[in-house]
């Protein structure tokens, strides 16, 4: 019996690849430039909700990200976990596995 392959690649925020034996696997990605989005209005202060998101560049090209994907998923719709800029790059025939029906809208 051969064993399993699992390897983990955080990105960034909550945006992650997973690779588990041949199928990769994008998780809630957040693909926007740096400093895109305005800050979270429910962030504790002041100085963080000043803070505009994503906080970091991207490690990887955008293209590097969503090469050979197999699947995406996305825990929630927050901009954080999903953002235009991914639903405009994840090729459309990739399955996206989300929650409940109001996600998947």
């Amino acid at each position: 019996m051969s064993a399993e392959k699992i390897s983990f690649h955080h990105i960034r925020n909550a945006t992650e690849i997973l690779i588990y034996n041949s199928l990769r696997i994008l998780i809630d990605p957040m693909l926007a430039p740096k400093s895109f989005y305005p800050g979270f209005e429910q962030a504790p202060t002041l100085e963080q909700k000043k803070k505009r998101l994503p906080l970091f560049d991207l490690p990887i090209p955008i293209e590097e990200i969503v090469k050979d994907l197999d699947a995406v998923i996305v825990t929630h719709t927050h901009v954080d976990h999903w953002d235009e800029f991914a639903a405009k790059a994840i090729p459309k025939y990739i399955p996206i596995f989300v929650q409940n029906a109001s996600d998947k809208n």
